[in-house]
């Protein structure tokens, strides 16, 4: 992969290319996560029918943790999700790639569209779009 950080080690816009891949991590969703969602949202999920805003929330930790060093400023503008087959499961290994779908300029700012895919064992459960305003 092309270096895509500044000599300040924050990523460069200009390295992104359309199509790069940025990262892949595992997520699994296990009892601590379990224990965290219920604190969020105070109902305990049943374990055979886990919902799929679980999701969501490994998307979003997988392209905060693959998407470093990020300027600051920067803005979320957006987001698409197409959900796919099944839920997840307890346990299960969930592959997740992040990578830039494309890069644009629109009214004098700088945006980038990552695109997040989930699979587990080989099915995709996810993709979605997230859509940020580039700070410089």
């Amino acid at each position: 992969m092309t270096d895509i950080r500044t000599e300040t080690g924050l990523w460069d816009y200009a390295a992104f290319h359309d199509g790069q891949l940025l990262g892949q991590m595992t997520f699994r969703i296990d009892e601590t996560r379990m224990t965290l969602w219920t604190g969020i949202f105070e109902k305990r999920c049943d374990p055979r029918a886990l919902p799929r805003s679980l999701l969501v929330s490994a998307m979003m930790e997988a392209y905060l943790r693959v998407a470093q060093p990020r300027p600051p400023g920067n803005i979320h503008a957006g987001q698409t999700l197409s959900l796919h087959g099944r839920e997840p499961r307890l346990d299960e290994v969930l592959i997740i790639q992040t990578s830039v779908e494309r890069k644009f300029e629109r009214k004098g700012r700088k945006w980038i569209a990552f695109r997040s895919d989930i699979r587990a064992d080989g099915t995709r459960l996810l993709s979605g779009e997230i859509l940020t305003i580039w700070a410089s």
